[in-house]
């Protein structure tokens, strides 16, 4: 199945009919779309198995990041939200095994949770700005 159509008017955020083939309409549209001007990377591990811990307390604004289980983890690592539980009978989230990665677009950094079968076991991540 194909679809087909054609675009009438394109207009800018000022609701202005705008050529979408100028420079500056371009930069406007690269600009909407964001752009990575900051890497940061951190790492965190589960103290206690069974509880929920945030990749960051404080809020951090972010578009993207990729977690990474690290290597020498010795059980699953499980990314979730708050609700994450890394205990298979009553697991919630997506686990990793060693050196897996899950890449996420999310907002903030901390609406990200973790939890591990094991303690001391955890992630990397590295977050785009």
């Amino acid at each position: 199945m194909s679809r087909t159509g054609s675009v009438s008017q394109i207009k800018n955020a000022d609701d202005e009919i705008i050529n979408p083939a100028t420079e500056d309409t371009l930069k406007d549209i690269a600009s909407g779309l964001g752009t990575t001007d900051t890497i940061v990377d951190g790492s965190k591990d589960v103290v206690t198995p069974g509880t929920a811990v945030q990749l960051s307390a404080t809020s951090v604004p972010i578009g993207r990041v990729v977690v990474t289980s690290k290597e020498e983890n010795t059980g699953l690592v499980v990314i979730g939200d708050s609700t994450v539980v890394a205990a298979q009978a009553t697991r919630r989230g997506t686990p990793l095994t060693p050196l897996s990665t899950m890449d996420l677009t999310v907002d903030d950094l901390n609406k990200i949770y973790i939890d591990a079968e094991k303690a001391g076991d955890g992630v990397t991540f590295t977050y785009f700005v």
